[in-house]
C-alpha cells in the first residue's frame, strides 16, 4: 500500500515539474488535465481498499475512510476544474485578457494546489498537515490574484489575511491536541510496564510484545515517541 501512495506522490511531483517546465508552451493546456486524470486514477488505487475497510498505517502515512473520501473529492473536483479551465482560460487567452505566460502559470498553480491538498490527506504528522494547509493557502492566493488588476490584487490580499487567521487558529488547535495526547501516552506507558520502546513487555497471553498495541490505542500512535523509552539491554 505504501508503494501505491509513493507512486501517487511521484505522479504529483512529476506533473507539477512538467507543467512548470512547459508553462510557456501551449501543450500545457492539455498536459495538465491529463496529469490530473492520472493522479485521480492512482488515488482510486489507494483509496478503494481503504474504503473497503483497510487502514493505511505505515511510517509517515496514515489514511482511514474519511481521508480516502476527501482525497477522492479533491481529485475529482480538481480534474473537473482542469477540464473546464481549458475552455475558460482558453477563451480569456483568445480575448487577450491573459497572455501565454500567464496561462501557463495558471495551470502550474492549479496542479500544485491540487497535489498539495491531496497530500495532506495521506500523512500522519499534524505538523505536515498544517504545512500543507499553509502551502495551499499561498498557492491559492496567487490563483485568486491571477488577473493583473486592482480588484484581483485586493481580493488576493483579503483572502490571504483571512486564511492566515484560519491557519493560525488551526496551529493553535494542533498544538492543543498534540499536548493533550502526551499525558495519555505517558499513562498508557505506565499502565503497561512503564515504558514503550526497545525492551518490550509481553502481553497477557505471553505471545509477544505489547508495545505496538500501546502505540495504536486511542489513535495516538503518532506521538508514541514521546513516551518513556526502555533502556537498551546491558545499559
Amino acid at each position: 500500500m505504501t508503494l501505491s501512495i509513493m507512486l501517487m506522490l511521484l505522479a504529483m511531483v512529476v506533473s507539477a515539474v512538467a507543467c512548470i517546465a512547459l508553462r510557456n508552451r501551449k501543450p500545457v493546456t492539455t498536459i495538465q488535465p491529463i496529469c490530473c486524470l492520472i493522479i485521480l486514477i492512482l488515488a482510486l488505487n489507494v483509496c478503494i481498499p481503504v474504503l473497503n475497510g483497510e487502514t493505511i498505517d505505515e511510517g509517515v502515512f496514515y489514511m482511514d475512510a474519511m481521508s480516502a473520501v476527501f482525497m477522492l473529492l479533491v481529485g475529482f473536483v480538481g480534474l473537473m476544474a482542469s477540464i473546464y479551465s481549458r475552455a475558460y482560460i482558453g477563451l480569456e487567452h483568445e480575448e487577450g485578457k491573459v497572455n501565454g505566460k500567464e496561462q501557463g502559470q495558471y495551470y502550474c498553480l492549479l496542479i500544485v494546489f491540487i497535489s498539495v491538498m491531496m497530500l495532506t490527506f495521506s500523512v500522519r504528522s499534524m505538523a505536515i498537515v498544517w504545512l500543507g494547509v499553509g502551502a495551499t493557502t499561498l498557492v491559492s492566493t496567487f490563483l485568486v490574484g491571477f488577473y493583473s488588476s486592482e480588484e484581483s490584487t485586493e481580493a488576493a490580499w483579503k483572502y490571504i489575511i483571512l486564511c492566515s487567521v484560519g491557519i493560525t487558529i488551526a496551529l493553535a488547535g494542533f498544538t492543543l491536541v498534540y499536548a493533550s495526547t502526551v499525558g495519555i501516552i505517558l499513562g498508557l506507558a505506565r499502565a503497561h510496564g512503564g515504558c514503550i520502546g526497545t525492551r518490550p513487555h509481553h502481553d497477557e497471553d505471553g505471545h509477544g510484545p505489547d508495545h505496538r498495541r500501546i502505540r495504536n490505542q486511542g489513535g495516538i500512535r503518532a506521538h508514541a515517541h514521546m513516551a518513556p523509552r526502555c533502556a537498551q539491554p546491558g545499559t
